[in-house]
């Protein structure tokens, strides 16, 4: 390798520092100022390609934002954007009372940790009958309300943000609370399947009534067919407890 073609290799690799000098094979001094002289016309050609991020997010913000902003708020249907509005003025009268902004503007304290004492606010400040507070289920849609506000207007990156185990605890007693005192049917869910099963034994039977020797089996209402499965669950229920009792 020649000397000028070191020095032609160096002068694109270290234009930031040209007080090298490469001894005997460059000559010494007359290198040194060759590459000073050489360095002071030369840009690095990358620049040019590379426009800064501010830039670019400029450029995209003008040209997308308007319309991406337009479908995200199209997610939900107007009579849904009403319903999720409940939610949200439940919380910006909640910050209200707390003395912080509900955009989160300046706010040092988790969002997790406003969160879970929303639903504590919730629970001890809203009674939709005397002596009856708001339940866990409305609970957890007023949150749901929340997180859909503040990712829509990009507060938030995700709604997941919102929730901690320690709410669903919260709200997993909150629900215990709601549903002390209360019959079965009311608060467990009575499978489809076993109604229409009911339905469709008392459809055949129907049909085959006449056979010889069949014995038509009982007619029940659904009311009915419900309420039997109810005393066939709590009976169920009772036998584990006496079951884990012993």
């Amino acid at each position: 390798m020649s000397g000028i073609e070191l020095v032609e290799s160096n002068v694109q690799h270290h234009t930031h520092n040209w007080t090298y000098t490469w001894g005997q094979e460059c000559g010494g001094g007359r290198c040194e100022q060759e590459i000073r002289s050489a360095g002071a016309g030369w840009t690095d050609p990358r620049a040019a390609q590379s426009p800064p991020t501010a830039t670019l997010s400029a450029q995209l913000d003008a040209r997308y934002q308007t319309s991406c902003d337009a479908g995200v708020r199209s997610h939900l249907d107007v009579s849904s954007r009403r319903t999720y509005g409940t939610g949200w003025r439940a919380w910006v009268a909640y910050a209200e009372s707390n003395g912080f902004d509900p955009a989160l503007l300046e706010v040092v304290v988790p969002l997790r940790e406003l969160v879970i004492y929303f639903a504590v606010h919730l629970r001890e400040t809203r009674f939709p009958r005397p002596g009856v507070p708001i339940k866990s289920v409305t609970i957890d849609q007023y949150i749901t309300h929340v997180a859909d506000y503040l990712v829509t207007h990009e507060i938030t990156r995700d709604g997941t943000d919102l929730r901690s185990r320690r709410l669903t605890m919260l709200l997993a007693g909150y629900q215990i609370a709601d549903y002390l005192g209360l019959p079965m049917r009311l608060t467990q869910k009575i499978p489809m399947t076993y109604v229409l099963a009911c339905q469709i034994y008392q459809m055949v039977d129907m049909v085959v009534r006449d056979a010889p020797g069949r014995r038509p089996c009982e007619r029940l209402s659904p009311w009915d067919m419900a309420c039997r499965f109810d005393r066939v669950n709590t009976l169920i229920m009772e036998r584990r407890r006496v079951s884990r009792a012993s």
